[in-house]
């Protein structure tokens, strides 16, 4: 009677351990994807994150980082004038989900939590409610905890600066 409770209680340590490799390995391969939050990351064997100085971007050169005009097939998304790095995250991409908001700033569609291409690149948050401020600030946590901060859009700042 022993040994069969010994042989279970292998076999469910052996079945846990796997199912615990599986997954690590599993989290491992997506890191490159850039859809894991990779700034979080502990494991101590994943490749160091590039190093990217921030830079100002105009609305324009925003515009050229779609997935598809840009040199490196680079995907930016600019949420309250703030541009991240959006790119291999499987929404943002052509003919994925969210594939509208590449290359544009997108605070009002993602307040009014519309897909509307006239709500693209509008720069006047002061027409949104408070319950669409809410889903903004959300949202704009979102994609500070997952994505890479590339740099700021000129025109969102300027249209968003206070008068001293």
């Amino acid at each position: 009677m022993d040994l069969w409770l010994l042989l279970i209680i292998g076999a469910f340590v052996g079945a846990a351990f796997f199912i615990y490799r599986m997954y690590t390995s599993q989290k491992t391969a997506t890191k490159a994807s850039g859809d894991d939050y990779s700034s979080s990351s502990s494991d101590s064997d994943s490749e160091p994150e590039e190093e990217i100085e921030e830079r100002e971007f105009t609305l324009e050169e925003l515009h050229k980082y779609n997935g598809i005009d840009s040199p490196e097939k680079k995907i930016y998304v600019s949420v309250c004038g703030k541009v991240f790095d959006v790119t291999g995250s499987g929404f943002y991409g052509p003919n994925e989900t969210y594939d509208m908001f590449a290359g544009h700033e997108s605070s009002v569609a993602l307040a009014k939590n519309e897909l509307k291409p006239s709500l693209l690149d509008q720069m006047d948050l002061s027409s949104l409610n408070a319950f669409e401020k809410d889903q903004l600030n959300s949202m704009f946590s979102h994609f500070e905890f997952k994505y890479r901060v590339v740099g700021w859009l000129k025109e969102f700042e300027e249209a968003n600066k206070k008068d001293k």
